[in-house]
């Protein structure tokens, strides 16, 4: 985070900026959600939130910032919430054509459903990841 706080709005424009300063706090709050600090996990992401609403309107930057807070939501035990974060991930992705990403959506969602113990659609959804 400190070297996107120290980056100068005048060499990379001030969205842009916010949105370097938005992507280090969501991997700081993923970090945190790793070490099971849901509270701290749940603060950055908040910032982060906060520095995308000022960003570019990237949507994968937005993609990106709502699958860490799926995971969050996953890990805290909040699936239904967790599923609804990735359905719009999933969408943004899609749109995107970002195949990769999709993947990847799409692997993190089956991940929440083996948590749920609904292990069918989690096999359908990892084959389809």
């Amino acid at each position: 985070m400190a070297i996107a706080e120290s980056l100068s709005a005048e060499s990379y424009g001030t969205a842009l900026l916010q949105d370097f300063k938005a992507r280090a706090w969501a991997f700081f709050g993923n970090a945190k959600r790793v070490l099971t600090d849901f509270r701290a996990a749940d603060h950055a992401l908040q910032v982060a939130e906060s520095h995308l609403a000022r960003g570019t309107g990237d949507r994968l930057e937005k993609a990106r910032l709502l699958d860490l807070k799926a995971s969050l939501r996953n890990s805290q035990g909040r699936r239904e919430e967790a599923i609804a974060l990735l359905n719009r991930v999933i969408g943004l992705y899609q749109r995107s054509q970002q195949k990769h990403l999709l993947g990847r959506a799409l692997l993190n969602k089956g991940h929440v459903f083996i948590g749920a113990g609904d292990f069918e659609t989690a096999i359908a959804l990892l084959r389809q990841g």
